[in-house]
């Protein structure tokens, strides 16, 4: 179970799904000396009474007590959450991802946007039938796939090995192989950041939105322009799936129209 054993637990055959399992185990790997103090995958009582990846479910979104549970909560405290973020967010296996009271979703671009709760712990939850609804197989897909999450966590270099590679990179770029790659590399890297840090900046100082009646709208009725880029590639892709089945539709209007023309030639042609 988990660490929600002061409440009422539905008894049930339920099993994590393995790329969970898989996640779990290189966590535990990378931060043995973490708390797990918030740690939890099947959810209790008020969970089952909601709509939620905590509770098990089949694949096509129905509640089965020895079904799939599709959502882990991992305690931030003790380990790199940043490192955890980066290998949860964009996974072709996850869904969405909860923490610190933001949620980032394939549903809005990765995006993150305002939430609630999961303040010590990061919450991920893999593809499924209940918060979305898509093909049963890239369910079932997501949850059986094991490969690594947490990749090249544990393989730190050393300086010399840092040195080696940045020289040859250097060179390669620049046809200089020197000692001092590794410093040049890294001044391009602090500049790098520097005006991704920038252009973040810019972005948050750009004024809102204004969308009065959107759920995601602050007090002013306003939404970030972060916020109106996600939302009209999301809307971008409905209107693509909206154009290609009115396109289909008229294809095969002007086909029953083509033979329907047939028909009434062949019938003026005989009476000649």
């Amino acid at each position: 179970m988990d660490r929600r054993t002061d409440e009422c637990v539905i008894r049930m055959s339920w099993t994590l799904a393995p790329a969970l399992t898989q996640l779990m185990a290189e966590v535990n790997a990378a931060w043995p000396n973490r708390s797990r103090a918030w740690d939890g995958t099947i959810g209790d009582y008020k969970h089952s009474l909601t709509t939620s990846e905590h509770n098990p479910y089949d694949e096509y979104g129905k509640k089965d007590p020895d079904g799939v549970v599709r959502a882990v909560d991992i305690t931030a405290q003790g380990i790199d959450v940043p490192t955890l973020l980066n290998a949860a967010i964009g996974n072709p296996r996850v869904h969405y991802v909860i923490y610190q009271g933001r949620i980032c979703s394939r549903t809005y671009g990765w995006t993150w946007r305002p939430s609630k709760g999961h303040e010590h712990h990061v919450h991920i939850s893999l593809r499924n039938n209940t918060s979305e609804h898509i093909d049963p197989a890239v369910v079932l897909a997501a949850q059986k796939d094991t490969s690594p999450w947490l990749k090249g966590t544990n393989m730190s270099l050393t300086d010399a090995e840092y040195n080696r590679i940045a020289a040859d990179v250097w060179a390669a770029e620049f046809g200089s192989n020197t000692d001092t790659a590794k410093s040049r590399l890294g001044t391009a890297a602090t500049r790098a950041d520097l005006a991704a840090s920038w252009a973040y900046a810019a972005m948050l100082q750009t004024a809102g939105i204004l969308r009065p009646n959107d759920p995601n709208a602050d007090r002013n009725g306003y939404v970030s322009l972060r916020q109106e880029t996600a939302d009209s590639k999301s809307l971008g892709e409905e209107n693509k799936e909206a154009i290609a089945a009115i396109n289909s539709k008229f294809e095969e209007a002007i086909a029953a129209i083509n033979s329907k023309l047939d028909s009434i030639l062949e019938i003026l042609n005989a009476a000649r």
